[in-house]
């Protein structure tokens, strides 16, 4: 599909980069207007690039009244001291 869409609109072409301009515009005028429709299709576009550029995060639900049987573990990295020849 990006073969496709570089023979259409070059090779420089990338969907995301191109919301990202659309994004830029989007905002600039939402700035401006100050309208509120502006502004939520501004936030709308900038929340589907997050979607490329930010990792996703999950909720976990962590049952606590199961005495701490169901707690996730943690492990702790650390770095070694200095002084451990």
């Amino acid at each position: 599909m990006l073969t496709l869409l570089e023979k259409r609109w070059g090779k420089d072409f990338h969907p995301v980069l191109k919301m990202v301009e659309a994004a830029v515009e989007m905002h600039a005028i939402a700035m401006s207007t100050k309208d509120m429709e502006d502004l939520k299709d501004a936030v709308s576009a900038w929340a589907a690039i997050a979607k490329y550029v930010s990792p996703q995060v999950k909720a976990v639900e962590v049952d606590v009244t199961s005495g701490g049987n169901d707690l996730p573990r943690i492990i702790e990295l650390v770095a070694p001291s200095k002084n451990s020849d």
